[in-house]
């Protein structure tokens, strides 16, 4: 995808591969006042496990809704009917057939601390969406701040993960702050540091609950605790594990870990893993195992410590061997990139990672692809 930057990646239970990442604003682009996304979401699709990809045009399932006069929910979905929804990797292919993508972003909180989201559906593999039905989130503790640039941003984010418990219901990971986090991020003082909590839904992303606190501590990192992914454990000795991998900051950070052995109830106190960077990927592969990708982001002249990293685990996450690593390819002329990526398995030890290379100031930026074929 020329001029991507930052990719997140769904897979479809049919193998269907969709990419999004930010493009560039086109001329005279005025962001919004409040949760400025960073580009343009530019959308592609492989049905061919990535040997090829064409555009994504949102293509819609019936006419458009009447918009109820002065909504702005209403409004913001009648401006997404073409782009479509903007997301950070929260979506999933539920058994019973259609493919849920939460908004990353929600409106709110108000005074009671509802927020209000988007969640978005397709019941033919992609192929068409149904229009956005709201998504209410209830997070009583939460509050609004400021993001990195210093912009107004509202009180939560969803990002990388949907999962779809045995029971039917969804859980979902997304960073906050609550009326209590008051710590300041060390590079922006304006922007707090995060914490990392877990939501659960009974009605398909409808409504959201909040269901705990998965880490949180104002010594830590850069920024708290942010950019969560969570895996579900689903074969072995840690089969029912949920494990959760966050982003701690910008610059060369470590990336942490916590676990939950009671479907998420309680958590383990939250470790640093060997791996540093930002925006962690994570998923269980066919045969049990958890891989962990990482890109590492450094804001100095060590080219030969940033790169992309790839981590395995065979026991639940206790411990982790890194299997791969690379940079940006010596054909793109440079040698620095965002650090973000996404991974999924393409069938048993075939792996696709996808990336960026290059970042916001630069000319040179487009997200690429590899396979990654383990032992």
């Amino acid at each position: 995808m020329s001029g991507g930057l930052q990719p997140f990646m769904l897979r479809t239970g049919r193998g269907t591969l969709l990419v999004q990442s930010q493009l560039r604003f086109p001329p005279g682009y005025i962001p919004p006042a409040e949760n400025a996304y960073p580009g343009i979401p530019g959308n592609v699709v492989s049905r061919d496990n990535g040997a090829t990809w064409q555009v994504w045009n949102v293509a819609r399932e019936g006419a458009a809704p009447p918009a109820p006069s002065g909504s702005p929910f209403w409004d913001n979905v009648m401006r997404q009917r073409e782009t479509g929804p903007v997301f950070e990797g929260a979506a999933v292919a539920l058994r019973a057939g259609p493919v849920l993508i939460q908004e990353w972003t929600v409106e709110g909180p108000d005074a009671s601390g509802k927020m209000t989201g988007r969640v978005w559906e397709s019941h033919d593999d992609l192929q068409t969406l149904r229009d956005p039905v709201e998504s209410v989130i209830q997070l009583p503790q939460s509050k609004s701040g400021v993001d990195d640039q210093g912009r107004p941003y509202a009180g939560l984010t969803f990002h990388r993960s949907l999962i779809e418990m045995p029971d039917g219901e969804l859980l979902a990971c997304g960073y906050c702050w609550f009326k209590e986090d008051t710590a300041p991020s060390t590079y922006r003082p304006q922007m707090l540091k995060f914490r990392t909590v877990l939501l659960r839904s009974s009605d398909r992303a409808r409504t959201w609950r909040y269901d705990a606190t998965i880490a949180v501590d104002p010594s830590v990192g850069e920024e708290g605790f942010n950019e969560p992914v969570l895996a579900r454990v689903s074969r072995g000795p840690g089969a029912g594990r949920l494990v959760c991998v966050m982003r701690t900051g910008s610059n060369d950070c470590p990336v942490y870990q916590s676990h939950s052995d009671d479907e998420g109830a309680s958590w383990s106190r939250p470790r640093p893993l060997e791996l540093r960077g930002v925006d962690p990927e994570l998923i269980e592969l066919s045969d049990g195992r958890l891989a962990c990708l990482v890109g590492r982001r450094m804001h100095d002249d060590q080219h030969s410590r940033r790169g992309y990293f790839l981590a395995l685990s065979e026991d639940a996450g206790d411990t982790w061997t890194t299997a791969a690593g690379w940079n940006a390819e010596p054909h793109a002329n440079i040698g620095n990139a965002t650090y973000y990526s996404s991974l999924r398995e393409l069938e048993p030890r075939r792996l696709l990672a996808v990336y960026d290379v290059g970042y916001w100031s630069h000319p040179v930026r487009y997200i690429a692809s590899r396979e990654l074929h383990l032992d």
